[in-house]
């Protein structure tokens, strides 16, 4: 059986492991989140939010490249 979330957003969360996390680290995760949910609903521009992913330490387009092949394999 294939599991497939419930909504897009789920598929950009980001995890960080809480026994070796900074209160930094919890911040731009809880920021990273909320922006994946705004950017999914059109609240926030892609540049902003690729922007976001980047000071973080996330490399945007390979970030939400992994997405797009992932649900793009899970509609065909």
């Amino acid at each position: 059986m294939l599991w497939v979330p419930e909504h897009c957003r789920d598929f950009l969360i980001i995890e960080i492991d809480s026994s070796q996390s900074t209160e930094t680290e919890w911040e731009n995760m809880f920021m990273l989140n909320q922006a994946s949910s705004d950017w999914l609903r059109g609240r926030l521009d892609t540049g902003t939010y690729f922007d976001m992913l980047d000071h973080c330490g996330i490399e945007p387009f390979s970030f939400v490249g992994k997405v797009e092949t992932h649900v793009e394999l899970l509609t065909r």
